[in-house]
């Protein structure tokens, strides 16, 4: 069952927190064994985090000990050009969510795509597929008719229904041992009342997340066995949740969001 306010158990730290405790006692072992005219130049061995191959991002100076002719900079991102445009009728006007990821040897783009017809009330999600990153083709499912055309890019359950969009999200699950079949996993969210939970409509009570998996992130299947992520805060799961595999962890970590007022 997941808790609307996570803590952690004993005995487990998140990585950051870690590091500092190790860094704090390591300091401390420092302090009590040095004689007092011990004054080292420079961090010792005990003062290295060992970070392995990870990549860390220099945001701060947690892990710098010092600048010499070197300062932080926040990079402004570059413009590659225009990847896709949003030209087909089931499309827009109302769009977001952009998500790429890569899946075998193609990238895969998730993009939600929202009209404004009345019966429109939380649109669909559209994939576009790469074989380079740069280049992106919309392919021709065939799985959803919108418009009245049945060549459309909208992804969709094995029955046929485009019911992934505002609520949900699609992500790679990278967990060693999940089956090549449910490695692309979807979700959308679930009024426990039965009510529809809409992008318009916030049903009272408890929402849950219910997970979907698929092979090609083309065609979803409900999955049989279900994660317990029940949440009673308002308006919870409203757009914007991601799920991933934290390798450093070691358990799947979730962020959703809600709205209160």
């Amino acid at each position: 069952m997941m808790r609307d306010y996570p803590t952690m158990s004993r005995g487990h730290l998140p990585r950051r927190d870690l590091l500092k405790a190790a860094a704090a006692g390591a300091v401390a072992a420092i302090s009590a064994n040095a004689a007092p005219s011990a004054q080292p130049e420079g961090p010792t061995m005990a003062d290295v985090c060992d970070i392995g191959s990870r990549r860390e991002l220099f945001v701060d100076q947690f892990l710098i000990a010092r600048l010499d002719k070197a300062t932080l900079k926040l990079h402004e991102p570059v413009s590659g050009g225009v990847a896709i445009r949003l030209d087909k009728p089931w499309e827009g006007p109302a769009n977001f969510g952009h998500l790429v990821l890569r899946h075998g040897d193609q990238y895969l783009m998730y993009y939600r795509a929202m009209t404004l017809e009345k019966d429109d009330d939380s649109g669909a999600y559209c994939v576009a597929t790469s074989a380079d990153g740069v280049t992106w083709t919309k392919p021709n499912l065939g799985l959803v008719e919108r418009a009245g055309r049945k060549d459309t890019n909208l992804i969709a359950d094995d029955r046929g229904t485009a019911r992934f969009s505002w609520s949900g999200s699609v992500w790679l699950d990278t967990r060693p041992g999940v089956p090549e079949t449910e490695r692309i996993k979807a979700f959308t969210s679930e009024a426990l009342s039965g009510v529809k939970h809409s992008a318009y409509v916030d049903p009272a009570g408890p929402k849950r997340l219910v997970m979907y998996a698929s092979a090609a992130g083309f065609t979803f299947r409900r999955l049989a066995q279900q994660p317990e992520i029940v949440s009673k805060l308002p308006n919870a799961f409203d757009g914007g949740n991601t799920m991933f595999w934290s390798e450093a962890e070691q358990c799947y970590v979730l962020y959703y969001r809600f709205m209160d007022g």
